[in-house]
């Protein structure tokens, strides 16, 4: 796995905190759970793959998410599909 965090500098950090590069990453989970932290992230995904956000209770797929989207400003946890070879860029 590859990671890089990118602090800009003025005048991009009045607006921007960080940029996060990751690829490579293999868990061995099939979904993982975000918790509500206040944060909002836009997410730039280089893959080809979508991306896919589950009931908590049912586990049934109810969005899909590909390309780009927001993501973080929920008032519940939520669960994702762990993603296989990923290559995104959040940008808190």
């Amino acid at each position: 796995m590859i990671s890089k965090l990118y602090i800009p500098s003025y005048p991009l950090n009045q607006f921007i905190e960080s940029f996060y590069y990751y690829t490579g990453f293999k868990p061995e989970h099939s979904f993982e759970r975000f918790l509500p932290d206040g944060n909002v992230q836009l997410i730039f995904d280089f893959t080809d793959y979508p991306k896919y956000i589950y009931d908590n209770e049912t586990l049934k797929e109810i969005q899909s998410c590909r390309n780009v989207w927001f993501s973080g400003f929920t008032p519940t946890e939520y669960l994702k599909n762990k993603g296989v070879f990923l290559n995104y860029i959040p940008v808190k």
